[in-house]
């Protein structure tokens, strides 16, 4: 990265600043941007657009100190200088109707605000990380953004709100799905032996009648439908006692991973699908309301666009139908960079009055990406 910045600011016939070039890139390190090992994921914060000043000039496109998308800025750059193209991309105006010290505005922006792609460089790494990290106590999530005072406060709050640790999910447009999906699939199978056989026994029943097109991801299906069944008959989750988190490690079409990805997006999409014009799962706003006053097209549109591809980022429409889907509870905890707001979180409930003995799952959603949150520390060897 350092090699091609420098063999761009030096092509000859351009007069370009060196050292001005490489303070820009150093202050994007450290102001945090790299959020997950080390680099930017598949998410960016709700309603309060990410912001970077940059002091430096690139040919007659002069970076003043302003507020960037840098999500999208950064991968046009990184295609700059890679291709050793100079012509710099233009700077995104910023988005008036974003900024906003109101946390409920901030909390009901369309989850496409936040959505964002990863970054090229994001994309090559993100496929050599593991699915899912180890538990990891909250002061590690605080290093992540160690130059950012607001952010650390922000974890602080976490700390407030007693959570204990954190967990990395890979961000490559299905960490939301991802980390969901492995939340649940651990508490059932941490529950009390009769808690734990009827949920599994519930998810069965929910996972039994999907199919697939692909024989691979079919199969994958059955096998992830058959690790269930024996949870739901009172047996550990594989052969041998092998652990949930190593069983997720299998990033082949018909691992364990992306079979419960798929399943969890087919269940998703059937569930706007069938109540499409209910009122009572969105606050009084249907489905088919929220995904045209979004521009998000019809809910069939929006779920062979969205919500059924593999590697698309969640919006805002699938929290509220997952817990449907799902039959759980999901509670995020809105974390960004910024000081326009503190700590947020958002809850949502499936539908039912006085249902208050479903699993719920707790997310973080950072710039950039979706992780894990946990209320107690965990023993991962219990996760069998």
């Amino acid at each position: 990265e350092w090699f091609f910045l420098a063999q761009a600011l030096l092509r000859p016939g351009q007069s370009f600043s060196l050292m001005s070039g490489l303070a820009a890139l150093i202050e994007q390190k450290l102001t945090g941007l790299h959020s997950y090992f080390g680099q930017a994921n598949c998410f960016s914060a709700p309603g309060s657009p990410k912001h970077l000043s940059v002091s430096t000039a690139f040919g007659a496109t002069v970076l003043a100190a302003s507020s960037l998308e840098t999500d999208s800025y950064e991968e046009e750059l990184s295609t700059a200088v890679l291709k050793n193209d100079l012509t710099m991309p233009q700077v995104p105006k910023e988005d008036i109707s974003l900024r906003t010290d109101d946390a409920t505005v901030m909390s009901s922006a369309p989850r496409s605000r936040l959505a964002r792609s990863d970054t090229m460089e994001a994309s090559l790494q993100s496929s050599q990380l593991p699915n899912l990290g180890k538990f990891e106590p909250l002061s590690t999530l605080k290093d992540e953004f160690k130059f950012n005072k607001s952010f650390g406060e922000k974890v602080d709050g976490l700390i407030e709100h007693e959570y204990k640790g954190w967990r990395r999910v890979r961000g490559d447009g299905n960490c939301f799905y991802r980390a969901v999906g492995f939340g649940l699939l651990e508490q059932i199978i941490a529950a009390p032996d009769s808690k734990r056989q009827v949920a599994a026994s519930a998810l069965v029943c929910k996972l039994k009648n999907l199919s697939f097109e692909e024989k691979v991801e079919d199969e994958g299906h059955q096998q992830f439908v058959e690790r269930l069944f024996r949870v739901a008959s009172g047996h550990s989750w594989q052969d041998g006692g092998g652990d949930l988190l190593a069983s997720f490690e299998d990033k082949s079409p018909d691992g364990i991973d992306q079979a419960c990805i798929r399943a969890i997006r087919k269940l998703v999409a059937q569930c706007i699908i069938a109540r499409a014009d209910d009122c009572s799962l969105c606050g009084g706003i249907d489905f088919r309301t929220l995904c045209e006053v979004q521009g998000l097209g019809s809910p069939e549109d929006f779920c062979n666009t969205v919500v059924l591809p593999m590697g698309v980022e969640a919006e805002s429409v699938v929290m509220n139908a997952l817990v449907c889907a799902l039959d759980i509870g999901l509670k995020l905890a809105l974390l960004d960079r910024t000081e326009q707001s503190g700590l947020v979180f958002e809850s949502y409930e499936p539908p039912g009055e006085g249902n208050s003995d479903h699993f719920t799952v707790h997310v973080q959603l950072r710039p950039g990406h979706y992780d894990l949150l946990y209320l107690e520390c965990i023993n991962e060897t219990s996760r069998r």
